[in-house]
C-alpha cells in the first residue's frame, strides 16, 4: 500500500472513498493491511499533505478500517506517540488533525465505557493543550483541541463539569481567534451544569451554581475521569423547556454575571459559532427563568442582517420566547424583513426557501395563531404592501412561482379562518380571482404548448391552491383552467392524470376527477378524426383513465375507436405501441363496465384489431379478449382481469389459471438441468473442398469480348464498402458418438441437441447448431455413407482475421424428459481456415471456365495495383517471405494447400488471392529460383503478416 500512495496517493484516495470495499476487494489486501500501511506512512517523512490526508481518511471510515478493539487501542496508542513526537512548531495543522483523528476514534468507539483509561489520557493531553494560552504558533492545535473537549462533552454530559471555571477563565485572557472557541465550550459544559443542577436534588442549594461557575478548587491538571455521569439525554432536555426551572433558593447571580459576559462577547463570534452559543444560551435562560431582555439588543442587530444564521437566530428568539419577548412594533419590523427577503433577487433560492419555511411559521400576535409541529400556518391579516411580496413576476423562476404562490395559498387560508373574515359569497369570489391571476405568470407559456418544469409548477399550484381551498369557487376555475389547456394542447395529458390522481389521495370524496375525466372524454370523441391521429398517443392514455370511470358509458369511446380505425392507416402500419393502448382501453372497459352494455360495440373494435392489426402480438391479444368476452361471463371477466390484491396483473393471473389447468400427473415438472462429466458426443470436420467450383447453370454463355473486368472490380469495392456486408466462414462437422465410449443403454438414442459454442472477444456469437436426434446406431463413426451421420454447420463471423480455439457444449433430452448438459472437445479455428476466395458478381453464374479464369487474373492485377498505388483507398503493407526450400516441394505444397485459391499457376510463377473475414485481402505472388521460392505478400491488414509468414514456412516443412 505503501507503494500505492507513494505516487498515485490523490487518486487511490478517491477511489477508496467512493467505495472503500470495492477498493480492498480489487487490491486483495485487507482493513488491517491498509490501516498498518496508512499508520507507517504516518510515520515515515512523506509530505504533510498526505499525511493529513490519509488522517481525513481515518476519520471519515471508522466503520470499515477498524475490524476489532486491538486495532482501535493500537491506533488510537500510535496517534497519540506521534502527537507527542511531533515538532510543535513547524507541523500545527497536522498535529491539529491527529487530536480530530483522536477525538472521532474516542466518541465512535465509546471510550468512556471501553477504554476509560485511555479516554482520560486523552482529556489530559487536550487540557494541556488548551492552557497555552495565546500561544500563536499552537493556535490550530488549540482549535482542535476546544473542538474534541466540545465533542466528549455532548457525548458524555458533565464529563468536563469540574473545568468550568477553568474554561471561562482562559476565554477571557485569550487573544486570538481561538477565544470564540473557548467560549463555546464554556457554554456548552456550562448547559450541562445546569441541567445538573436542576434535576439533581443534591445540587439544590444556595451556592451550588455559584460553585460551579466560579470555583476552580481542582486545578485544570491532572484530570480524573467522574466516578458517575449524570444521565442527560435529548428527552430530559425537552422536559426542562416544557416547564421545569431552577429552584427558587439556588443564587444565580454568577450564572447572570456568564451570561452577560458571553452576550459582551458574542459579537466578535463567527456566525455559525454565534447561532451555537445563542441557541444553547437561551436554553439555559429559559430553564433558570431568567428575563429574556438580555437577548434584546441581539434581535434587533440582526433584523437588518441578510445571513441566514442570524436571521435564523432572530425567528429562534421568537419561537423560544413568543409571549414576553417581542413587541407589535418589532414583530412587524421582522415580518417587514423577511417579506423582503422572500423576494429579494439577489438572494439565492435555497435562501429564499428558508425565508418562505420561516414565514409559514411565524405566528403574530393578536391572532391567536399557534405553531402545530408538521402543519404549515400563516399570518392573516397582511395589508397590501406587505403582500406584494408574494406576488410571482414575470421574471422569477419557475421554482420562485410556485413557492410564491403556495404561500399566497397559505395567506389566503388563514384569513378564511381568522375571526375577523369577512363572510359571504363576494369575499371567496375575490380570493379566487386573486389566485387564479396569480397563474397567468405559468400559464401563459403552456398556451403555446411549452412542457418541462413550468408545465410541472402550474400543475404543482392548481394541486396546492385546490388541496387548501377545494371547497371554494376556486375550483371550478382550477377545473375550467386545465380543461382548457389539454383541450388545446393533449401534451399535458400526463400532468393531468397525474394531477387528478393527487386530487383522489387527498379528497377521495371529490367530484373534480370524475366531472374532468367526462368533459375531456367528450371532447375528444367528438374531435375529428384527422385531427386527433396527429397526437393519438395522448388521447388513447386520457381515454384510458375515462373507461376506469364505472359512471361513464365507455361505448361511445369504443365506437369512436373504431371509426378511427377505419378512417386511418393505423392498422395497416401496425404500431405496437398504439395497438397496446387500444387493447388497454378495452381492458379496463371490461374491468370496469359489464360485457352486455358494451358487447356489439367492444366486439367489433376487437374483431378488426384481430383481424387486420399489422402486429401479431396486438392480434394475438385481440383474439383472447375476444375469446372471453363471448365465453366468459361479465362477474368472472371483472375478478379474472383486474389487478389482484397480491400484486399480481391480469395476465399473471390468467397464466397461473392455464397452469392449474393444465397441471395434471401426466405433466410432471421438468427437472433441472443435469450435468454429464463423460464426454461421449464428438465433432469431426466433414473433409470437403471449399470451393471445387462454382455452380453451373444452363445459361446462355456470353462471349468473352463482352465481360467487362473493371466492373468485377468496383463491384468488389461496393460490396466491401456497404456496412452490413461481412464475410463469414462455415465450418461443416459430424456430429457423432465418440468411437471409444462404451455403450450404454440410457444413450443409444438422444434428442434435442444443441450444440453451443463459446466464442472470443475476436468473434461474434455463434448461432447453435441444432439436430432432432441421434442414434448410436447411425451415428458410430463420421461416415457420409449410408446410414449418415448427423451434420452440423457452424457459421463463424469472425471481427479480426486470427486463429482461435473455442469451447464446446452440447445440451440434449433423454427418453424420460430429463435434460442434460455435456462438454464436447476444444474447437480448433486454423488460420488457414478462414481463407476464402475472392467473390464474384451473380452474373459470373453464367461464365464459362474460360471466361472465369479470364476475371479472376484481371481482377488480381487490378487488386494488386490499386493496393499499391492507393487508388482504392486502403493502407497497403507489403512484405516478401523467402521459402528457402526446393522449387518442386514449394510449388507441391501451393498445388494442394493453396489450389482453392490460385488465379495463375506456371512454372516460374503464381498468383493467389485470398478474402479473410470480416473484409480483408490478402494477396501472395510466389516465383520459384534454383534452390529458393519468394512469396510476396500484399494485403490491407498488417495484423496477419505473422500469420501469413508462419502459415507459409508450415506449408514447405519437411
Amino acid at each position: 500500500m505503501q507503494q500505492v500512495f507513494a505516487e498515485n496517493w490523490l487518486s487511490d484516495l478517491a477511489a477508496f472513498r467512493s467505495s472503500p470495499r470495492v477498493f480492498l476487494t480489487s487490491r486483495r489486501i485487507s482493513a488491517d493491511d491498509l490501516l498498518l500501511d496508512i499508520l507507517q506512512i504516518l510515520c515515515s517523512e512523506c509530505a504533510e499533505v498526505i499525511k493529513t490526508s490519509l488522517l481525513g481518511l481515518l476519520q471519515e471510515h471508522v466503520d470499515v478500517l477498524f475490524s476489532d478493539a486491538i486495532s482501535v487501542e493500537q491506533t488510537f496508542a500510535s496517534l497519540k506517540d506521534m502527537f507527542e513526537q511531533s515538532n510543535a512548531g513547524a507541523e500545527f495543522h497536522y498535529r491539529a488533525q491527529i487530536l480530530t483523528t483522536l477525538a472521532t476514534l474516542a466518541v465512535s468507539f465509546d471510550f468512556l465505557a471501553t477504554q476509560s483509561q485511555l479516554l482520560g489520557g486523552f482529556i489530559k493531553t487536550l487540557l494541556k493543550c488548551l492552557s497555552k494560552v495565546n500561544s500563536h504558533d499552537q493556535a490550530a492545535v488549540r482549535l482542535s483541541a476546544c473542538h474534541s473537549l466540545r465533542e466528549l462533552e455532548l457525548m458524555y454530559p458533565g464529563l468536563l463539569a469540574t473545568k468550568l471555571g477553568h474554561f471561562f477563565v482562559m476565554a477571557n485572557m485569550e487573544l486570538s481567534y481561538v477565544s470564540q472557541d473557548y467560549m463555546l465550550l464554556s457554554v456548552t459544559v456550562m448547559q450541562n451544569v445546569l441541567h445538573m443542577v436542576i434535576t439533581d436534588q443534591q445540587w439544590h442549594t444556595e451556592q451550588a451554581l455559584n460553585d460551579w461557575l466560579t470555583s476552580r478548587s481542582e486545578p485544570l491538571l491532572p484530570y480524573n475521569l467522574p466516578e458517575t455521569l449524570p444521565e442527560m439525554d435529548a428527552e430530559s432536555k425537552a422536559r426542562l423547556s416544557l416547564g421545569s426551572l431552577l429552584p427558587g433558593l439556588v443564587d444565580t447571580k454568577e450564572l447572570r454575571r456568564a451570561v452577560s459576559v458571553i452576550m459582551e462577547f458574542s459579537p466578535l463570534m463567527t456566525p455559525a459559532c454565534h447561532l451555537l452559543a445563542i441557541r444553547e444560551l437561551m436554553d439555559c435562560v429559559r430553564w433558570t427563568g431568567l428575563s429574556p431582555t438580555t437577548f434584546k439588543h441581539e434581535l434587533l442587530r440582526n433584523l437588518a442582517t441578510a445571513s441566514l444564521p442570524f436571521l435564523h437566530l432572530a425567528i429562534l428568539l421568537k419561537m423560544k420566547f413568543p409571549a414576553e419577548f417581542m413587541e407589535a412594533e418589532e414583530e412587524d419590523l421582522l415580518l417587514h424583513r423577511l417579506l423582503i427577503f422572500c423576494d429579494h433577487r439577489d438572494l439565492p433560492y435555497e435562501q429564499r426557501l428558508v425565508v418562505h419555511q420561516y414565514l409559514r411559521r411565524f405566528p403574530c400576535q393578536g391572532l391567536g395563531q399557534t405553531i402545530v409541529p408538521g402543519e404549515d400556518c400563516f399570518m392573516a391579516g397582511l395589508e397590501e404592501a406587505a403582500r406584494s411580496h408574494l406576488y410571482p413576476t414575470v421574471f422569477d423562476s419557475d421554482a420562485t412561482m410556485r413557492l410564491k404562490m403556495d404561500s399566497l395559498s397559505l395567506l389566503q387560508l388563514a384569513e378564511l379562518n381568522s375571526e375577523n373574515k369577512m363572510a359571504g359569497v363576494g369575499q371567496s369570489l375575490f380570493r379566487s380571482l386573486d389566485l387564479m391571476a396569480n397563474l397567468e405568470c405559468l400559464h401563459k407559456p403552456l398556451q403555446y404548448g411549452v412542457c418541462g418544469p413550468v408545465a410541472v409548477a402550474l400543475y404543482r399550484c392548481a394541486f396546492a391552491f385546490y388541496r387548501r381551498h377545494g371547497s371554494t369557487s376556486l375550483a371550478d376555475d382550477i377545473y375550467r383552467l386545465l380543461v382548457d389547456t389539454v383541450s388545446k394542447h393533449p401534451c399535458y395529458t400526463a400532468h393531468t392524470i397525474d394531477f387528478l390522481e393527487c386530487v383522489r389521495k387527498t379528497h377521495p370524496d371529490s367530484a373534480l376527477p370524475l366531472k374532468m375525466l367526462q368533459s375531456l372524454g367528450e371532447q375528444t370523441v367528438s374531435t375529428p378524426v384527422d385531427s386527433l391521429v396527429k397526437q393519438l398517443p395522448f388521447h388513447l392514455t386520457l381515454l384510458q383513465h375515462v373507461a376506469c370511470e364505472s359512471r361513464v358509458d365507455p361505448s361511445s369511446i369504443l365506437s369512436y375507436l373504431l371509426q378511427v380505425l377505419h378512417c386511418s392507416s393505423l392498422a395497416q402500419q401496425g404500431n405496437w405501441s398504439i395497438g397496446n393502448k387500444i387493447l388497454s382501453i378495452c381492458s379496463c372497459a371490461l374491468q370496469h363496465h359489464t360485457s352486455s352494455s358494451i358487447y356489439t360495440d367492444l366486439g367489433n373494435l376487437l374483431v378488426l384489431l384481430s383481424s387486420q392489426y399489422n402486429d401479431v402480438d396486438i392480434r394475438d391479444r385481440a383474439r383472447l379478449y375476444y375469446s372471453l368476452v363471448t365465453n366468459v361471463s361479465s362477474s368472472k371477466l371483472m375478478d379474472l382481469l383486474i389487478q389482484g390484491s397480491d400484486g399480481t396483473s391480469a395476465s399473471q393471473r390468467l397464466t397461473r389459471l392455464v397452469e392449474v389447468g393444465l397441471s395434471a400427473p401426466s405433466f410432471p415438472p421438468a427437472s433441472p438441468m443435469q450435468p454429464v462429466t463423460d464426454c461421449f458426443l464428438k465433432l469431426t470436420r466433414i473433409p470437403t473442398d471449399v470451393v471445387t467450383a462454382l455452380p453451373r447453370h444452363d445459361y446462355r454463355r456470353e462471349p468473352l469480348s463482352s465481360i467487362n473486368t473493371s466492373d468485377v472490380y468496383e463491384w468488389f469495392w461496393k460490396q466491401l464498402e456497404a456496412p452490413n456486408y461481412l464475410l463469414k466462414v462455415q465450418l461443416p462437422f459430424f456430429l457423432h458418438y465418440h468411437e471409444s465410449y462404451p455403450f450404454k443403454t440410457d444413450l443409444q438414442q438422444i434428442y434435442a441437441i444443441c450444440v453451443h459454442l463459446t466464442t472470443n472477444g475476436s468473434y461474434n456469437p455463434v448461432e447453435d447448431a441444432l439436430v432432432p436426434f441421434l442414434r448410436r446406431k447411425s451415428a458410430n463413426a463420421p461416415v457420409s455413407s449410408p446410414p449418415a451421420c448427423a451434420s452440423v454447420t457452424l457459421e463463424l463471423s469472425p471481427l479480426s482475421p486470427c486463429p482461435a480455439i473455442f469451447s464446446v457444449s452440447a445440451s440434449y433430452s433423454g427418453k424420460a424428459g430429463e435434460t442434460f448438459t455435456t462438454d464436447l472437445a476444444d474447437l480448433d479455428v486454423a488460420f488457414a481456415d478462414l481463407f476464402l476466395p475472392l467473390p464474384l458478381p451473380p452474373a459470373s453464374l453464367s461464365w464459362n471456365e474460360e471466361q472465369i479464369s479470364c476475371a479472376r487474373q484481371c481482377f488480381f492485377a487490378d487488386l494488386w495495383s490499386g493496393l499499391l498505388d492507393g487508388s482504392c483507398g486502403l493502407k497497403h503493407i507489403q512484405t516478401v517471405v523467402c521459402l528457402s526450400n526446393i522449387q518442386q516441394a514449394a510449388q507441391k505444397a501451393v498445388r494442394e494447400e493453396l489450389s482453392h485459391f490460385i488465379v495463375l499457376d506456371s512454372d516460374e510463377l503464381s498468383l493467389v488471392a485470398i478474402a479473410l473475414p470480416p473484409r480483408h485481402v490478402l494477396l501472395l505472388q510466389m516465383t520459384s529460383a534454383e534452390d529458393r521460392s519468394v512469396v510476396s505478400v500484399v494485403t490491407d491488414n498488417w495484423e496477419v503478416l505473422p500469420l501469413v509468414e508462419t502459415y507459409l514456412h508450415g506449408l514447405v516443412q519437411p
